[in-house]
């Protein structure tokens, strides 16, 4: 079984760490290990919370999840990686072992988020779930790297349902590459790789669009803009969202 390394993305109490388990429970070929930064916080932790501790948490998840990787474990990156700088520290360490790399986005709504974490056994200062809520960068805004493998919001969703869906991405996602693109994958198989994984975070955010000849043209559209003009990643992921978000606008 090829490795990889997931990284969560969510705010604190959205349901990240059942998620996580789930996935290690019922996708047990890739034998995950998980890396949870609660770890290495606990009760004074959150009690006298100072956003500086958290560089000592992130260092230690980061040298933790280093180490798996070089045994050759698949890793699952249980945080909230609310910025894309966090995110992409993960993926350079994907880049460093060549293994398969996905962010998945927890959605779950932050009031959603603020009622369940009254029912933890630790409880986390609401006032730190609304500041990370309104500092997290959206997973794929800016950059083709960082568009989620898949989104879930548990309040919604089935685990079960979810899982199935996830397991049949897995299998299809494309390994991991340098940034240099040396390993010789065309530009043109990387903007299909990209723009097959936007539509796929929109038929899951978006049920009712699936098997929409429409936005399946729309992709086809831009794919062909983009290979003629020969555009970036970037600017193929830019161009695809936009478009995607004029489609739900004009419906």
């Amino acid at each position: 079984m090829k490795q990889i390394l997931l990284v969560l993305c969510g705010i604190p109490s959205s349901g990240k760490s059942t998620f996580a388990k789930s996935i290690k429970t019922m996708i047990p070929a890739y034998d995950f290990e998980i890396i949870n930064t609660d770890t290495w916080r606990d009760e004074e932790y959150y009690s006298e919370f100072k956003p500086e501790k958290e560089n000592e948490v992130r260092a230690s998840a980061l040298d933790k999840t280093d180490e798996m990787l070089s045994q050759g474990k698949s890793i699952i990156h249980d945080d909230t990686n609310y910025y894309t700088s966090m995110r992409h520290e993960l993926l350079k360490l994907a880049e460093k072992y060549k293994c398969d790399f996905g962010v998945i986005h927890i959605t779950t709504p932050r009031d959603i988020a603020l009622k369940w974490n009254e029912g933890r056994k630790r409880v986390i200062p609401p006032y730190v779930i609304e500041r990370i809520a309104s500092r997290l960068d959206t997973p794929g805004k800016k950059y083709a790297w960082d568009e989620p493998l898949f989104q879930y919001d548990p309040n919604n969703d089935s685990i079960e349902v979810a899982i199935g869906h996830l397991k049949k991405i897995l299998s299809s996602i494309p390994r991991q590459e340098k940034s240099d693109n040396k390993e010789g994958i065309s530009d043109q198989d990387q903007r299909d790789r990209v723009t097959r994984r936007i539509l796929a975070g929109f038929f899951t955010k978006h049920k009712e669009y699936r098997g929409s000849q429409d936005i399946l043209k729309v992709r086809k559209e831009v794919l062909n803009k983009a290979n003629s003009e020969n555009l970036s990643l970037d600017e193929t992921t830019k161009i695809l969202r936009d478009r995607l978000e004029e489609e739900l606008a004009a419906s």
